[in-house]
């Protein structure tokens, strides 16, 4: 696939799924920074996209494409393409395509912020890191995959992250607006 099909394709991708989610979620308003995902552009479910970009680096190299012989920008528009296929599922999810009870485990839908900038850039970001030093797939798959198993058997995928900000707010004094940085919805 040449660099310019394969930059068509991304940007098509991209827009296709921000005009997607969009219409869906009907959430046009501005992002925090850090905060639970349907408010803000970082949760802590970016440490596990950071983790699987890491993982889709290591099994690029092991089964696809020798990542080193792609230029740096096609490697990163593989990577996005990737990571955007995962989004446009995970819409799907929260919509309830896969059925109610995987929606009412999403829980709400992701903000667009976090869906088309914190969890692609974290993906990225370990595409990266897994290209330049090949080994990290080894350290990233155990905190990954318990960080999976654990919000799989929550009753949300946002539970465990509620838990851990509701005890920072108790640890600290700080209310939740100046952990997230702004007040949500």
């Amino acid at each position: 696939m040449t660099r310019h099909r394969t930059t068509t394709i991304t940007v098509v991708l991209f827009l296709a799924l921000a005009a997607l989610h969009l219409f869906i979620t009907d959430q046009p308003d501005l992002p925090c920074l850090l905060g639970n995902r349907n408010v803000a552009i970082f949760d802590l479910w970016s440490i596990q996209h950071f983790l699987s970009g890491i993982i889709i680096a290591a099994l690029l190299a092991k089964f696809f494409v020798k990542s080193k012989s792609l230029a740096i920008g096609e490697y990163i528009l593989v990577i996005l393409i990737i990571a955007m296929s995962w989004e446009a599922m995970e819409l799907a999810m929260e919509k309830g395509v896969v059925g109610q009870i995987v929606s009412h485990w999403k829980d709400n839908h992701e903000h667009w912020g976090n869906r088309l900038i914190g969890d692609l850039l974290m993906v990225v970001l370990g595409g990266l890191l897994g290209r330049k030093y090949s080994w990290t797939w080894k350290i990233a798959t155990i905190p990954a995959a318990l960080w999976l198993i654990l919000n799989a058997i929550s009753p949300t995928n946002i539970f465990i992250q509620e838990r851990i900000m509701n005890r920072v707010e108790a640890e600290t004094g700080a209310r939740n607006s100046e952990i997230i940085l702004r007040d949500g919805p």
